[in-house]
């Protein structure tokens, strides 16, 4: 049992020894930083550089800094412990900058790095060194390039619209910045959205610039005229819209006589909705005197022309018409009912010929019914174009089909008599 007991009394005396030794060292710490508080050095990491003076630089101004200069700086400071615990709560008043200076022309310029530490500090604390302790500056002379503007539509729209193309407020893009970054612009891109498009419509679009490669260019050394591009988008409507040639009644033709086929039928024409809703046809100019039908079948051309604003997507410049007569017959007759009439009284004058035939045409059953004697041939010598003289002589005729109003002479300007003419005092004598 004693030797339990001295046991015991020995573990006792290790531990309270122990913990009085752990106690002295706190107390010597303690005392070593409050009382002696030793030098000594941190580096603090990653400190961004301030470029002083650089408001009188970028792409609004004459210059501009390009890429070469370094953002962050490490640095070593030198003091006590105490006061490097300080600054490390201060951190973000430790600054670091670099000053600028005078720029005259484009190209390297290598500045010192700075750094000042918050004031509040003791004197004694230092900067031992910075990494780096220059800043090499790539300066570049600001210049502006007219950039083109590109307009992607993803418009949803229904079939019988069409879009047109896009116009741009501004019509190009003015961008500053620097030479080397501008060459690399191939353009501005707007992308345009929209749903149920049936009229022309406006909108305010942002940009991207895109380079050579379809990649974004994100720079803050790039400054452009606006933010956004006023885009208006055309929208045309579309339809198809039936050709007609309208036709004057004559020689005996009414337009019920006549069938007309027109190639192409109709054209595919597209504008702004409300002008296209109001055209129904597309009437080819000029129309077709039947008169002129010199036989059963008769094929013609007309130019086809659509209104201002309006825009022919078949891309069909003429029309062919191919007209047929029906219901209608032509016939030759030859009739003898002849009168010369106003002859002067210093001559006579007899016909060559006993007959004249004409050529009639008009609905079958009445040209059928025509007889000789319904055709009066009348010789008027008083409206003859030529002067009179003794002799043979070609005297236009006036044809009158009697009881028939259906049916009409073709050519009627072309048929004359041949007649011949004596004075009075031979014929007498």
């Amino acid at each position: 049992m004693k030797k339990e007991a001295n046991a015991k009394k020995k573990n006792g005396f290790k531990v309270f020894t122990a913990i009085l030794s752990l106690l002295i060292a706190v107390v010597m710490w303690f005392f070593v930083m409050t009382v002696q508080d030793p030098d000594t050095q941190r580096t603090f990491y990653s400190l961004p550089v301030t470029y002083v003076g650089a408001e009188g630089f970028g792409p609004d101004k004459s210059f501009v800094i390009r890429a070469g200069s370094v953002p962050l700086a490490d640095v070593v400071v030198r003091g006590s412990m105490n006061d490097l615990a300080k600054l490390d709560e201060m951190r973000d008043q430790i600054k670091v900058t670099c000053a600028i200076g005078n720029v005259t022309e484009g190209g390297a310029y290598v500045r010192d790095v700075n750094v000042v530490l918050p004031a509040t500090l003791d004197k004694d604390v230092f900067v031992v060194r910075k990494t780096p302790g220059t800043v090499t500056l790539n300066m570049e002379k600001v210049e502006s390039e007219h950039v083109p503007i590109v307009v992607k539509l993803d418009v949803i729209k229904d079939a019988d619209f069409d879009l047109g193309i896009p116009v741009c407020d501004p019509e190009t893009l003015t961008v500053m910045g620097p030479a080397s970054l501008l060459k690399t612009i191939k353009e501005a891109r707007v992308t345009v959205e929209k749903d149920n498009a049936d009229t022309t419509f406006t909108s305010a679009e942002k940009f991207v610039l895109v380079d050579h490669n379809d990649k974004e260019i994100v720079s803050k050394d790039l400054l452009c005229e606006t933010t956004t591009v006023q885009v208006q988008v055309p929208v045309y409507k579309t339809k198809s819209v039936p050709l007609k040639l309208n036709l004057v009644e004559g020689a005996g033709l009414k337009t019920n006589n006549v069938e007309v086929k027109i190639e192409p039928e109709s054209l595919r024409v597209k504008g702004d909705p409300v002008k296209l809703d109001e055209l129904n046809v597309i009437v080819l100019d000029p129309a077709f005197d039947l008169a002129e039908m010199a036989g059963n079948t008769m094929t013609i051309t007309r130019d086809v022309t659509v209104a201002n604003g309006l825009t022919n997507m078949s891309e069909v410049t003429q029309a062919e018409i191919t007209m047929t007569l029906k219901g209608v017959t032509s016939r030759a007759v030859g009739t003898t009912n002849i009168e010369i009439v106003n002859v002067p009284k210093e001559y006579t004058v007899e016909p060559v010929g006993k007959s004249l035939e004409v050529k009639l045409r008009g609905p079958t059953d009445s040209v059928n019914q025509i007889k000789p004697e319904d055709i009066q041939v009348t010789v008027d010598m008083s409206k003859q174009d030529d002067r009179l003289a003794v002799g043979l002589f070609n005297a236009k005729v006036t044809v009158t089909i009697k009881g028939y109003n259906s049916v009409a002479l073709l050519e009627p300007d072309k048929y004359k008599l041949s007649v011949d003419i004596k004075t009075a005092e031979a014929t007498t004598g």
